[in-house]
């Protein structure tokens, strides 16, 4: 409607954060979860000391590989740091992205990280977690999905919690999944438009109650309370949308292949200056094929429309609305 598109959210949106296994923690001595991303690598170093296995990363299917970089920057997003980089007032070269991607590295060669870093996948990782193998994962609402979908409510209370980071505190980033919300598009077929308005107003009228009870997630509705059964690390991840701040995929004008360069860093071969430059480039190109030209420091409104970028998700990577189409 007059250049902006919106849409009707249905579960909660995605937050980048920590997950974690509480009975790793509590074997370990740990009573608190960290309140910052130093504390939080300082937790990681003791916790290898003893031989535990802090992180685990899934190099293998690469797109999670982007959460670590980004929970980095939540603290600059917050400053405007993707309004920068639209405007082309910063980079993904400049100190504050390229610092964040070599802090990354020096963390997996520090060897804070599953030893099978390079080829471990989506599966491995929430095993991983689940089973005490590694004691923290930095991932997206999806990953808990997985763990839903392998252990009951009663395991995943007494083993995965979730506590949000960012360099100075516990701010989480939020990131548009392609699961939290419905779109009607305006075909101009007079029969579809009117089945789909119809659908919207079932989901989001009577048949919610037992759409969120089918999911066992969290309600968006006030007068729909959530299910009993919602998983505690869940609701803490909802709790955390108050303070979130706009991610990547939230607030760029364009999204890189991100997490591709930093999984051919990983392997090998890339160094964190050229994932940072091949970034740029990417952003630098996709940008112009929206806008029809090249961004310049005076040029600082997003256009609308579906981004053709594939970097990252919170489910696979796919088009995402620019920052005003975005459901408030």
């Amino acid at each position: 409607m007059n250049g902006t598109r919106y849409a009707a959210l249905v579960t909660s949106p995605a937050v980048e954060g920590v997950y974690y296994n509480k009975e790793v923690f509590e074997a370990n001595g740990i009573t608190e979860t960290p309140k910052n991303f130093d504390e939080m690598v300082e937790l990681a170093r003791r916790l290898k000391a003893k031989g535990v296995t802090p992180f685990y990363e899934m190099a293998g299917d690469r797109w999670a590989t982007q959460w670590w970089v980004q929970v980095q920057l939540a603290d600059a997003a917050k400053d405007g740091l993707w309004d920068k980089i639209n405007k082309g007032q910063e980079t993904f070269s400049s100190p504050v992205v390229l610092d964040a991607i070599k802090k990354y590295k020096s963390l997996i060669d520090e060897g804070l990280f599953n030893k099978d870093i390079k080829t471990a996948r989506f599966e491995d990782q929430g095993k991983a977690l689940l089973d005490g193998k590694a004691a923290m994962v930095v991932q997206v609402n999806s990953f808990f999905g997985q763990l839903q979908a392998t252990a009951d409510t009663a395991t995943l209370d007494k083993r995965i919690g979730f506590f949000p980071i960012s360099p100075s505190g516990n701010v989480g980033t939020f990131i548009p999944d392609q699961s939290n919300a419905l779109v009607a598009f305006k075909t101009g077929d007079a029969k579809r438009e009117a089945a789909a308005r119809q659908l919207l107003s079932f989901w989001m009228g009577p048949g919610y109650k037992d759409f969120i009870a089918d999911r066992n997630t969290v309600s968006l509705e006030t007068d729909v309370p959530s299910p009993a059964s919602v998983p505690k690390a869940l609701q803490q991840v909802h709790d955390s949308l108050g303070e979130a701040v706009g991610s990547m995929q939230a607030l760029a004008v364009a999204n890189p292949d991100l997490y591709i360069n930093l999984a051919d860093m990983i392997t090998g071969t890339m160094t964190p200056e050229q994932v940072a430059s091949t970034t740029q480039e990417q952003f630098a190109q996709l940008a112009k094929r929206r806008r029809g030209r090249f961004l310049t420091p005076d040029d600082s409104r997003p256009p609308t429309g579906p981004s053709t970028g594939r970097g990252g998700r919170g489910s696979p990577p796919s088009p995402r609305p620019a920052p005003e189409d975005m459901p408030c």
